[in-house]
């Protein structure tokens, strides 16, 4: 079985900012066929456009569902960055592979797990172009392709999430293509 290595946000030598001060979160105004794409606010970090890069054809995006039907359709959650850990996979000899997943919690308690597409990704590229672009930030906005939601042994809720983009004030990175798509 592969051992996961979670790293925090401290690992990386970042700070996130977040004393005990309370932060607005603002929400990005939406017209109501993209207002489902953005689950909880977005701490002025998204546009308009990254709502829309992730539409359906007819230019909507379907409200997220406890067990969606198709998971074809990309949604973005923001989290405070002190609640994000980002792990790498303990290469796998026989396997060769090695792997990144990203993990937060939201206000709910809901767990939310990030994995990627494929599992033989090196995890250390990754997290050398995140770090400046989460350094110093308070907030980072996630978005991905759900899984249904599950209950876990002890009965806490959890959601796995294939990995698309990660984005903050300071930029943007996604797994395919740019975040321009």
């Amino acid at each position: 079985m592969k051992s996961l290595l979670l790293a925090t946000i401290a690992f990386l030598g970042l700070t996130t900012g977040c004393a005990s001060r309370v932060e607005s979160t603002p929400r990005l105004e939406l017209p109501p066929t993209l207002a489902s794409g953005l689950i909880g606010p977005d701490h002025g970090i998204l546009s308009r456009v990254d709502l829309e890069n992730h539409a359906l054809y007819d230019g909507s995006i379907a409200p997220l569902e406890a067990k969606p039907r198709s998971t074809a359709q990309a949604y973005w959650m923001c989290f405070p960055l002190h609640v994000v850990r980002l792990g790498c996979e303990v290469p796998d000899p026989v396997e060769h592979t090695d792997g990144l997943d990203v993990e937060a919690r939201d206000s709910e308690g809901t767990r939310h797990i990030y994995i990627f597409r494929r599992g033989d990704i090196e995890c250390a590229p990754f997290m050398k172009d995140w770090k400046p672009l989460l350094e110093g930030q308070s907030h980072v906005c996630l978005a991905g392709f759900p899984n249904p939601l599950e209950q876990d042994a002890k009965g806490r809720f959890e959601r796995y999430w294939i990995f698309d983009k990660l984005k903050t004030k300071r930029g943007c990175d996604a797994f395919f293509g740019d975040c321009a798509r």
